[in-house]
């Protein structure tokens, strides 16, 4: 009992450590329409699964907080950010990616973070979805999904954006929830 205690202590201190699996990101930075001459940033390296994967051709460069280069004080302009963020400070990572990608960014994300709020700040911004592949991880929460945004490009999404009622007799129900 002790042993899952334990488990279950490590894991609610390293929320924001979901590593990935490095033939996943192999995979994943293949989905990515990257270019030799293009310059590539992966700012959550972690075990270096994606970094590790990127390209020989490509100049690439790192962030990885515990190892003391941290990813909010990057400025240097990059065409391609492919990582696995920590979902903790997602926001703060879009409002940076807005500011140094010049082509875009493809992100490994829970579902449950893609929300139209989200969607619609980085389409404002010039960012759009192009790409989406759904995946399963074991021992990750749900559903993942690995997310393309370009700049300047057609998204590949329809969504609306009106928020609408259950009815009444659900809504009653559901009140406090809403």
């Amino acid at each position: 009992m002790n042993k899952i205690n334990n488990l279950k202590n490590n894991v609610k201190e390293n929320q924001d450590k979901k590593y990935t699996n490095p033939e996943l990101a192999k995979k994943l930075i293949k989905y990515v329409d990257i270019e030799p001459h293009q310059i590539l940033l992966d700012p959550f390296k972690g075990r270096g699964a994606f970094y590790d994967n990127y390209p020989e051709k490509n100049k690439k460069f790192w962030c990885e907080i515990d190892e003391g280069v941290d990813f909010f004080d990057y400025k240097n302009p990059v065409h391609w950010v492919v990582s696995n963020p920590p979902y903790s400070v997602l926001n703060k990572v879009f409002d940076h990616l807005i500011k140094i990608c010049k082509k875009g960014f493809a992100l490994l994300l829970g579902m449950i973070n893609l929300s139209i709020k989200r969607i619609k700040y980085l389409e404002t911004n010039g960012f759009f979805i192009t790409k989406i592949k759904l995946l399963r991880v074991r021992g990750w929460f749900g559903t993942s999904c690995f997310v393309v945004w370009e700049k300047n490009k057609k998204s590949i999404l329809d969504y609306d954006d009106e928020i609408y009622s259950m009815p009444d007799d659900q809504e009653k129900i559901y009140k406090d929830y809403i």
